[in-house]
C-alpha cells in the first residue's frame, strides 16, 4: 500500500514517528505493504530496499471523504494565521476541504478540496504549529500542501501517543 511521497526528512520523520525506522539516507518515496514491510527507494533510484516487518502500532483506515470536524477545520484555520506565501489561497480551499482518517488514531488526515484556486507555496509544508500534550510532550500539527492544494492534516508526537488531543487554543503557530 501506497503512504505518501514526500521528500525524505517529512519521510524519515513519519517513520519516525510511527517507530518502524530509523533512516539516514536520502529517499524519494517509500511504500509500506502487509505485515509492515517497508520498501525505501533511494534517491539513486536503483534500488527500492525492503526492511521490515516492523512493529507498526497504527492500522490504516479506508472510509469515505466527510467534511471537517470543527477541531479540524479549528487547526487548519489556526494554522492560516500567519502570512505566507498561498495562505489566503488556502483560506478559499478550505471552504470545500473534506478529509478521510488514514490513520486508526486520527493523527494523518487526507485533505481533500474541490477548488479551482491553487497557493503558489514554497514548501510542502507552508505552516505548522506546536503544543504542549499534558505529560509534557510536543505535539506538531503540519498542513501539507500538493500541487498547490491541502493534501494532509499531520498530527504528531515523537515520545508517546498523545495524551490530550491538541485545540486550536493550544497551538502556537509561526
Amino acid at each position: 500500500m501506497r503512504l505518501l511521497r514526500s521528500d525524505s526528512r517529512e519521510v524519515a520523520r513519519s517513520l519516525a514517528w510511527r517507530n518502524c525506522v530509523r533512516v539516514s539516507r536520502p529517499f524519494v518515496d517509500f511504500h509500506i505493504g502487509v505485515g509492515g514491510n517497508v520498501a525505501i527507494v533511494l534517491s539513486s533510484g536503483l534500488r527500492c530496499h525492503q526492511l521490515g516487518p516492523f512493529p507498526c502500532e497504527h492500522s490504516y483506515m479506508e472510509q469515505a471523504f466527510r467534511p471537517l470536524y470543527q477541531n479540524e477545520r479549528d487547526l487548519i484555520e489556526k494554522l492560516l494565521e500567519p502570512e505566507f506565501a498561498g495562505r489566503d489561497e488556502l483560506r478559499v480551499q478550505l471552504r470545500t476541504v473534506t478529509a478521510r482518517q488514514i490513520l486508526d488514531d486520527g493523527t494523518f488526515l487526507e485533505l481533500r478540496c474541490d477548488s479551482n484556486v491553487r497557493a503558489p507555496v514554497r514548501n510542502r509544508v507552508p505552516t505548522e504549529g506546536t503544543c504542549q500534550d499534558t505529560d509534557g510532550g510536543t505535539i506538531d500539527v503540519f498542513l501539507h500542501v500538493v500541487n498547490g492544494l491541502m493534501h494532509e492534516l499531520e498530527i504528531l508526537k515523537y515520545d508517546g501517543p498523545i495524551c490530550k488531543w491538541p485545540t486550536a487554543g493550544d497551538l502556537s503557530v509561526g
